[in-house]
C-alpha cells in the first residue's frame, strides 16, 4: 500500500510539473519558454542526461535529485514544442 501511495504521489507531482509547463507556455506565459522549438530545447537536453548520467557515477544524493529534476522540467517541456515544428508528418 506504501508503494502505491508514494507512485501516486509522484505522478500527481509530474502533472502539477506539466501543468505549470503549460503555463509558462501558454499565451501571457514566460516569453523564454514559449519560443522554444525542439531544436533550442534539444541542446539543454543533452546537456543536463549528461550531468544526470555524472551526478550517478560520483554525485550525492541531492546532486542526482536536483539533476534529475532539471531534466524532468526540461523533458516535460519538449512536447509542448510540438506545434513549432510545422505540419509535416515524417516521423523524423
Amino acid at each position: 500500500m506504501l508503494t502505491f501511495l508514494r507512485e501516486k504521489t509522484l505522478v500527481d507531482e509530474f502533472r502539477k510539473l506539466v501543468g505549470i509547463m503549460a503555463r509558462l507556455r501558454a499565451d501571457g506565459g514566460c516569453e523564454w519558454d514559449r519560443a522554444q522549438t525542439h531544436e533550442s530545447l534539444r541542446q539543454y537536453l543533452v546537456e543536463e542526461a549528461h550531468e544526470v548520467i555524472d551526478a550517478i557515477r560520483g554525485g550525492t544524493r541531492i546532486r542526482c535529485a536536483r539533476n534529475w529534476g532539471t531534466f524532468s522540467c526540461r523533458s516535460s517541456s519538449t512536447p509542448r514544442s510540438l506545434p513549432n515544428m510545422g505540419s509535416s508528418t515524417s516521423p523524423t
